[in-house]
């Protein structure tokens, strides 16, 4: 078996990130296609809700092979997917692209970042 992991999560104070699964396609394709999203990421959202299903079983795959990852951002206190991170590794073996956005209703407070700095709400 190549290396990679077959089941991992992280875990903060007030949040975890866990691998994104295809039940969360459809929580995903609600906040993501929000407009205020796009004004931030250089990713036009999927097109359709099965986008996602497949982005995160590619996003499994990747993990396993130790390719890239991608993660669900949750509360530790009340589940349900907030936004997504996700990494993905380049040529370069000291280096990685981070990409990550935050569904609107949970902009009020820093889950991210201290400053929370989300001025387009």
């Amino acid at each position: 078996m190549p290396p990679g992991f077959k089941r991992v999560g992280f875990v903060g104070c007030r949040v975890w990130l866990r691998p994104a699964t295809a039940a969360d396609a459809a929580t995903t394709y609600r906040l993501v296609t929000d407009d205020r999203i796009h004004r931030r990421l250089l990713w036009d959202g999927p097109d359709v809700e099965v986008d996602l299903v497949d982005t995160f079983g590619r996003w499994q795959r990747q993990l396993r092979h130790s390719e890239s990852c991608g993660f669900a951002l949750e509360r530790l206190d009340k589940p349900g997917l907030m936004g997504c991170i996700s990494t993905r590794l380049v040529k370069n073996p000291q280096q990685a692209d981070i990409g990550y956005w935050l569904g609107v209703p949970f902009r009020k407070e820093p889950w991210l970042s201290d400053g929370g700095d989300w001025p387009d709400q």
